[in-house]
């Protein structure tokens, strides 16, 4: 079946995105080959075409690739080591309760079915448990094709949803996402070596002509080059990532395709728009626990990382709506603290002593959340989701579909979620929903 006319200007704008990413980076490989570092030289740094050092650059470049790939598949290998991961095929090796809302046989027969559909081979299918409701696969020599679910995601969706985000990452083994990945990532990591080291040699010639020869010209002059070189090579390299970014952006439009083109469109819209749902809520919450953090005066037990992990696990995995999770962040954030706080140095509090301290401070602190929020929103900036959703669902029927197309296409600044406003699209690795829903709604 021919695709239609726009997927096959996805397709060649994601190929042409690729070439010119590796256009750019080999042009800076050739380039930083010709460079002589030389610590009786000014500058450090100088063009010298009569030291041709091309070998040195391909020997280099090929070490750093072995060493990438290496790490690259010790990583893709040591996944089923991880405690937060259960292997679903081929094998099934734990004896623990299942927990997750849909089989584990049923998760593993709608891969194989759309693999087979799909034309593609899955060697391992995994269920990664998380907060985060998510899908990714990569495809390697000798480990095969692996599918990789996130907890949250079939807690999340209906079949027919799981199905559709299940057909999106089988698409990218098919369109050999992965190994464009890899390809891509080799030069960029070769560059940003290259150009560390020679950071690293124009800073130590600053500090010779200071600290040895006493010489602050020089010292001078060199930062002058170090600024100027630090310029030009990111220049480059944000113009190498602008390229790889629309490929990536490309790559996801096409899986989309693909996904709709097995299932009905609308059920993967549907999936879209819940994940988008569920991202934006989550944001929300870090964005809260985040600014009552911040309230700290002292700077005592800040947020890490463990801790933002704990409080996105607290919100309900069904959670889709913002607003209640910016409501919800004081009480968690609260709760999470205080028991904290008792674990650590043993104070007499029980949970209901918890409880019954919080609730009255989150109940404050909801409030002047409330007050900062509304002198800053822009409700022009997004869908107003709630007014599209006229059944409340939270998912679209025809009808609503064709309202929700109708205002994006009269408001083309609009966007569909908070958290993608103010945000530089040309740098993000995946389009935005807006793009994604009316790109589907385009072609199908």
């Amino acid at each position: 079946m021919n695709k239609p006319p726009i997927v096959e200007r996805v397709a060649r704008d994601k190929w042409t995105a690729v070439i010119a990413f590796l256009v750019a980076d080999f042009v800076q490989i050739a380039l930083v080959s010709f460079l002589t570092l030389d610590s009786s030289f000014l500058w450090i740094v100088r063009v010298d075409t009569t030291q041709n050092n091309v070998l040195i650059s391909v020997a280099l470049f090929v070490t750093i690739a072995v060493v990438q790939v290496a790490i690259l598949y010790y990583l893709a290998a040591s996944i089923s080591v991880r405690p937060d991961v259960i292997q679903l095929f081929p094998e099934y090796p734990r004896t623990d309760a299942w927990t997750c809302r849909y089989s584990r046989h049923e998760i593993v027969e709608w891969t194989r079915d759309l693999a087979k559909k799909s034309g593609v081979q899955v060697s391992k299918i995994y269920l990664l448990c998380s907060p985060i409701p998510n899908a990714f696969t990569f495809s390697l020599p000798l480990l095969g094709s692996v599918v990789v679910l996130h907890s949250n995601l079939l807690a999340l969706l209906s079949p027919q949803e799981v199905r559709a985000v299940i057909a999106h990452e089988l698409a990218h083994i098919k369109n050999h996402d992965s190994l464009i990945q890899i390809l891509t990532r080799m030069p960029d990591m070769f560059i940003q070596v290259v150009y560390l080291y020679i950071y690293v040699r124009i800073a130590l010639g600053i500090a010779d002509a200071l600290l040895v020869a006493f010489n602050p010209l020089a010292a001078l002059a060199r930062l002058v080059a170090l600024l100027v070189f630090y310029g030009a090579s990111r220049l480059g390299i944000v113009v190498a990532t602008v390229f790889i970014r629309r490929a990536s952006r490309a790559a996801e439009l096409l899986a989309d395709y693909d996904a709709a083109s097995v299932l009905d469109p609308l059920v993967t819209i549907n999936a879209l728009i819940r994940l988008g749902l569920r991202i934006e809520a989550i944001n929300t919450l870090v964005r809260e626990i985040q600014r009552l953090a911040a309230m700290s005066k002292t700077g005592v037990l800040p947020v890490t990382d463990d801790e933002n992990h704990q409080v996105v696990l607290s919100l309900d995995p069904h959670e889709l709506d913002p607003e209640q999770a910016r409501i919800l962040a004081p009480r968690i954030f609260l709760e999470n603290r205080l028991r904290l706080l008792r674990d650590t140095y043993g104070l007499p509090m029980s949970d209901d002593d918890i409880l019954r301290l919080v609730k009255p401070a989150a109940a404050l602190l909801v409030k002047e959340s409330t007050v900062t929020t509304d002198s800053k929103s822009d409700p022009r900036a997004t869908v107003d989701w709630r007014r599209i959703d006229l059944d409340g669902n939270e998912r679209l029927d025809r009808e609503e579909l064709d309202r929700l197309l109708a205002t994006l296409r009269d408001n083309p600044d609009m966007l569909m979620f908070d958290n993608e406003v103010g945000k530089s699209m040309v740098m993000l690795d995946h389009p935005d929903f807006r793009r994604r829903i009316l790109f589907l709604a385009d072609v199908l």
